[in-house]
């Protein structure tokens, strides 16, 4: 079967459970998610682990566990003054444990495996809760995400591999390039006014919703670089096989925790939406 095959039906597998997980309401997309992201540590441990670097993942992935478990909490019961702060707290005793596991770490390479260890915890548990977090009374954002994210993948392929000539970030991710990178954003755009369309009716198509979509496209892409970057660094090719065509869940879930962390701020905070 071709590469390109396997990729369309792997991402045809991906869509049909998102839109399960969607239809099956907050509390699944939310168990949903935070299985995405303790796949995700995992495959940073052994990106990491190809360049000799340790980090520190088990209170990594406690913590991701320990706000999934509040999260549901807060939404199926009445929340409490004393739990509504703990997610915060959580991730306060994580980083403190991180700066402790680095004292008594005595390895030659103490300080990249603090390091990486701390940047996986903003990358995973502190971005991520953007990603995992979701009520009934917002768990439609999740379809945005998609939306947006897929456009964005599947527009800057099309786009990279039919127009592309201009490298974007070579030393990064050699095959992106500029063209496709454009597509994506356009696509991000088109692909995201769909659910919007649909869910929030009353929402007029305007300069400053598109200006929004346009702000989350570049997300994407810069979501999809970072994770690049990370294996350009460590060596590998794709965090995983466990989606084949794809590669393993950063591969297919980078630009997500970004487009999440950006739509929470520009369209909950501020209020877009």
């Amino acid at each position: 079967m071709s590469t390109f095959k396997t990729r369309l039906i792997t991402g045809i597998f991906i869509v049909a459970v998102y839109a399960i997980m969607y239809f099956l309401g907050a509390t699944a997309v939310t168990a949903f998610t935070t299985l995405m992201m303790l796949f995700a540590i995992v495959e940073l441990r052994n990106a990491f682990r190809n360049i000799d670097v340790k980090i520190n993942y088990v209170p990594i992935m406690v913590a991701v566990f320990l706000k999934a478990t509040l999260s549901y909490v807060l939404k199926t019961f009445e929340p409490t003054s004393y739990l509504i702060p703990l997610e915060k707290v959580i991730f306060a005793v994580l980083v403190l444990t991180l700066f402790i596991t680095y004292v008594f770490d005595l390895t030659e390479k103490r300080l990249l495996n603090f390091g990486m260890s701390l940047m996986t915890a903003l990358y995973i548990v502190y971005i991520g809760t953007f990603f995992s977090n979701y009520t009934s009374e917002n768990h439609h954002y999740f379809l945005v995400i998609f939306a947006i994210t897929t456009g964005a993948d599947v527009f800057a392929y099309l786009g990279g591999s039919l127009l592309g000539k201009k490298k974007l970030c070579p030393k990064v991710s050699p095959k992106k390039t500029v063209e496709g990178a454009v597509c994506g954003i356009l696509g991000a755009i088109v692909l995201g006014l769909v659910p919007i369309h649909f869910i929030f009716p009353s929402v007029k198509i305007d300069f400053k919703l598109i200006v929004a979509l346009f702000v989350l496209g570049v997300l994407a892409e810069i979501g999809d670089l970072f994770a690049s970057g990370i294996k350009r660094a460590t060596g590998i090719k794709d965090y995983g096989d466990l989606l084949p065509g794809h590669g393993g869940i950063l591969d297919r879930f980078d630009s997500l925790l970004f487009v999440s962390f950006g739509l929470y701020i520009i369209f909950i905070e501020v209020g877009i939406l």
